[in-house]
């Protein structure tokens, strides 16, 4: 099979795919010291060439091409959460507008532990109430909702100026978020970097349409 790989080396973890033309065939998820695993993957379905990005230009690309197919008067908000949290907009003619960094989910917690005296260290999972109980659920609710708010807040300022906005989330904790959310309007495509990559792979080489 003659196809392409793309590999997202994030700050954690590392997102391998494999593509023939537009079509995703296999994917895989590793720490970034784990180079055999990529080993395997590569050998497994020996491509012929390979894309390597950790911009965040890749998930903008990649959900502005899907966006295009489902209604192309949209504008785009990309919401990547993996270690970082990132909000970036990309309007319907496909410019890249800006976007902002913020910490994590994990980041929040970690932060929390290890820049306080006596905090512990606390799992997303959980009870989350609205008004904490105790010192675990005050940490998970301050720091879930408080991101779960956020988010939120991101979408309804947005919307006051692209009153037309498809909104997409991806990343290491985008689905949790997604269900905690519970909004049927966003999007949540675990490998919106790797459709980027693929797409501007296939872009340079003048095959989008392959």
């Amino acid at each position: 099979m003659k196809g392409n790989l793309t590999i997202d080396n994030g700050n954690t973890s590392v997102k391998v795919a494999f593509y023939i033309g537009t079509q995703v065939v296999a994917t895989n998820r590793f720490t970034r010291r784990d180079v055999r695993l990529l080993d395997r993957f590569i050998s497994t379905y020996k491509p012929v060439s390979a894309i390597v990005c950790r911009d965040r230009i890749a998930t903008a690309v990649g959900a502005w091409s899907i966006a295009q197919r489902l209604d192309n008067a949209c504008d785009v908000l990309v919401i990547d959460a993996g270690t970082a949290i990132t909000y970036d907009l990309i309007t319907a003619d496909g410019c890249f507008v800006g976007g902002n960094i913020a910490p994590g989910l994990g980041l929040r917690f970690k932060s929390l532990h290890e820049h306080t005296g006596l905090l512990p260290l606390v799992d997303v999972e959980g009870d989350a109430p609205v008004v904490g109980y105790d010192t675990l659920t005050a940490i998970r609710s301050g720091v879930l909702l408080g991101l779960l708010g956020e988010i939120k807040s991101y979408i309804s300022d947005l919307k006051l100026s692209h009153p037309n906005l498809m909104v997409f989330m991806t990343g290491g904790d985008g689905k949790l978020l997604h269900q905690r959310l519970g909004i049927e309007e966003i999007i949540h495509y675990e490998h919106l970097a790797a459709e980027g990559l693929n797409r501007i792979y296939l872009f340079n080489n003048g095959n989008e349409n392959r």
